[in-house]
């Protein structure tokens, strides 16, 4: 038996729907999607995470004045010429620049010369014994010829020092006349890796 019109006009009223008869039985009509509502207040922000290992400092180039003495007697004096160092320290490797340039009130020294590395920085030992652990490489120019000297220097981690010698020559370190008499504008540069601790 089918259903009076007022019966489903009041349910469907009631339901806030429309019915149609679809044949066989009263059903509601789909009606109209509405409108999306308001979007909600947002949640709370989530707690920060830990702090994640600090950098090694890889890529800063720094700059220090390199302590320059002799092994014995009086040690040179820079005057009003230049000495810099520049660094860098990628985990455990040391990339070192050393560059001196003579000016006219430079002092030399009385014996072979040494270089300190960088405050704080030491090399590791790699030979037992060894006098020259790190190997860098080195020039010197003088000025006045244009000429330039093929030279080698090198680290240990008892001294924590520079030297420098002579490529071609044993036991001839750079020093006070070697290896040439030095003048103004003359220039030497070490440059290389060492291991550090």
């Amino acid at each position: 038996m089918k259903p009076r019109i007022s019966q489903l006009a009041q349910s469907g009223a009631a339901l806030n729907n429309v019915v149609t008869w679809d044949g066989s039985k009263w059903a509601p009509s789909p009606g109209t999607t509405g409108p999306t509502g308001p979007t909600g207040p947002t949640g709370p922000t989530g707690a920060t995470g830990p702090t994640g290992p600090a950098g090694s400092g890889a890529g800063t180039v720094l700059s220090y004045t390199p302590a320059w003495t002799s092994v014995s007697g009086t040690n040179p004096a820079i005057g009003n010429g230049i000495l810099t160092g520049n660094y860098m320290v990628t985990d455990k490797l040391l990339t070192l620049t050393i560059a001196l340039k003579v000016g006219s009130t430079t002092t030399f020294g009385s014996a072979a010369w040494r270089f300190s590395l960088p405050s704080g920085i030491s090399a590791a030992a790699l030979l037992s014994g060894a006098a020259a652990e790190h190997t860098l490489g080195a020039f010197a120019r003088d000025d006045s010829l244009a000429n330039y000297f093929n030279l080698v220097a090198w680290v240990n981690s008892t001294s924590n020092l520079v030297a420098v010698y002579r490529g071609n020559a044993a036991n001839d370190p750079c020093g006070p006349s070697a290896p040439m008499a030095w003048a103004v504008n003359d220039t030497l540069v070490v440059s290389g890796h060492v291991i550090t601790t």
